[in-house]
C-alpha cells in the first residue's frame, strides 16, 4: 500500500514520489495522493543546436497554431514566451500558473495547482519537444 505523497508513477518501495519522478527522463504528469500535481518535461540535450532547423522548417507557427488549438479546448489561457535563441523560456497559464525553462534544459512549473492547469501546459508544451525532435 502507498504512503501519504506516493503515486502510481513508483514502482517499488524505498522511493519518494518526487524521488521516482526525477529519475523518469519523458515528458510525465503525476498526481500524489495528497494531491500534489507535478509536470516533468526536458528539451533536447542539443535543442539550443536544433532551434536554427526548428525556425526554418516553419514549426514556431505550427506551434502557436497547436497552442490556440489548446487555448480553445481547455478555455484557458496560454501564452507562450520566446527568446530567439533559447526558444520558448515560459509558457504561461494566466494569470499566473505556467512552466518556466531553466538553465538545464528542464521546464519547472509555477502555481500549478490542478490537472485542470497541468494538462493544457503539459500538452503545449510535450509539442515543443516533439517538434524539437523533429528538427
Amino acid at each position: 500500500m502507498m504512503g501519504a505523497g506516493r503515486s502510481i508513477l513508483e514502482e517499488g518501495e524505498g522511493f519518494s514520489f518526487m524521488e521516482n519522478f526525477e529519475s523518469l527522463f519523458y515528458p510525465v504528469i503525476g498526481v500524489s495522493e495528497d494531491g500534489v500535481v507535478a509536470i516533468k518535461l526536458y528539451l533536447p540535450r542539443d535543442y539550443k543546436d536544433s532551434l536554427p532547423d526548428f525556425y526554418k522548417a516553419g514549426y514556431r507557427p505550427v506551434l502557436e497554431r497547436y497552442t490556440e488549438t489548446i487555448r480553445k479546448t481547455f478555455f484557458a489561457d496560454l501564452e507562450l514566451v520566446w527568446d530567439k535563441a533559447i526558444g520558448i523560456i515560459h509558457i504561461n497559464l494566466r494569470p499566473s500558473a505556467g512552466l518556466d525553462l531553466n538553465q538545464r534544459g528542464r521546464f519547472e512549473q509555477h502555481n500549478v495547482g490542478s490537472l485542470e492547469q497541468a494538462v493544457p501546459l503539459f500538452l503545449v508544451g510535450t509539442k515543443y519537444v516533439s517538434l524539437l525532435l523533429e528538427s
